[in-house]
């Protein structure tokens, strides 16, 4: 066994990095930022993006007590899936572009959830990192601001980022917007 062989059996199994985005032009900096910064060609990377499907697909099961049913399975409309299977590939491209991280080693998640609010988004990622078994999740910020963010939170639309933060089971990396 040589020597290449030797440490890459030493150092065991990829990090798993679980990279929460979605098409905003913080997301994309955040991808940038983290190529350049954080990720390094022996991580496995789950690209993952969150899609709304409380509206299009539960909207006409109102249960009649002011609320839309939600099911277990939610299931995403095909176009929706369809373009963030392109989005995300494109992300990914850009990723191994600029970081130069194997194509195998970069895995496309689209995630179809009830997502009425930012607790719903994050939620999602943190399940998603518990069940990948992540050892970190990397996601953009806006950078609210704590008042703000209270003040949103109030109504159910504070930060995702913030609820990732407290709720995954892993370390959590923020790349605030300039």
């Amino acid at each position: 066994m040589g020597n290449a062989a030797s440490a890459a059996a030493a150092a065991g199994p990829a990090e798993k990095v679980v990279m929460a985005v979605d098409d905003s032009s913080i997301s994309a900096d955040t991808v940038t930022w983290a190529a350049k910064t954080f990720l390094n060609k022996g991580q496995e990377v789950h690209l993952v993006q969150v899609l709304d499907t409380s509206l299009a697909s539960q909207a006409a099961e109102n249960t009649g007590e002011g609320g839309i049913y939600a099911s277990a399975q939610a299931d995403a409309d095909p176009a929706a899936l369809a373009d963030s299977k392109a989005f995300l590939a494109k992300l990914r491209d850009d990723l191994l572009a600029e970081n130069g991280v194997k194509p195998a080693q970069v895995k496309l998640v689209p995630l179809a959830a009830n997502t009425a609010t930012s607790q719903d988004v994050g939620r999602t990622i943190s399940d998603y990192a518990a069940k990948a078994n992540a050892d970190a999740v990397v996601i953009g910020s806006r950078g609210l601001g704590a008042f703000r963010r209270r003040m949103l939170g109030l109504v159910g639309l504070g930060s995702v980022s913030d609820y990732v933060a407290h709720h995954a089971p892993c370390t959590v990396f923020i790349h605030r917007a300039a």
